[in-house]
This record gives structure tokens, C-alpha cells and sequence, in this order.
């Protein structure tokens, strides 16, 4: 929902899925959880549009009030971007 509320996206062209780590190490074993968004996106997009991206991704995962409850610690939340080449993606719908 939030991507779509940028309009920099289409519904039909986001794809996403959730995998948990049942085995994971922050630092030297702070007592934390992470959630990490990683966002890949066709390559062309300015500086300003990955900076909207990152912000309201960010601000939607911060909003969310259950975390703290169903974590009971602190939470890392990261979002990170990556530039998928436009010329290397291709897409058929069938």
C-alpha cells in the first residue's frame, strides 16, 4: 500500500514476500530484532523518488504499534533500495 501511495508504482508490478529468520545475530548479540525491507526497482528513478520510497517505507514500518508488542525488544527497522538494470529485467504475464 505504501508503494502504491508514492504513485511511483502500479499495483500490478509489486511483488512482495516475508521470510523470517529463526537464526540471526545483531552486533555482538544485542537483544533486538530487525525487520529489513529490501525494495528492488527498474533502474532510472531519481535521487528525490528513492528518497520518497525509503522515507514512507520507513515511517509505514515505524507506525505500526504491534511491534513492540509482538517483539517485547528493540527493532531495527532498515529499508534499503537496489537498482535493477531496465535493459536486464524482463517480464511476461501468461
Amino acid at each position: 500500500t505504501t508503494l502504491i501511495e508514492t504513485e511511483l508504482f502500479s499495483p500490478e508490478d509489486i511483488k512482495s514476500r516475508a521470510r523470517k529468520d529463526e537464526v540471526f545475530l545483531i552486533g555482538l548479540g544485542a537483544d533486538q530484532a530487525y525487520i529489513h525491507v529490501k525494495v528492488y526497482i527498474l533502474s532510472g528513478r531519481t535521487a528525490e523518488q528513492k528518497q520518497l520510497i525509503g522515507d514512507q517505507l520507513l515511517t509505514a514500518l515505524s507506525n505500526k504499534n504491534y511491534l513492540q508488542q509482538e517483539f517485547n525488544k528493540e527493532i531495527q527497522l532498515c529499508v534499503e533500495l537496489v537498482d535493477m538494470p531496465r535493459e536486464d529485467y524482463f517480464k511476461q504475464v501468461v
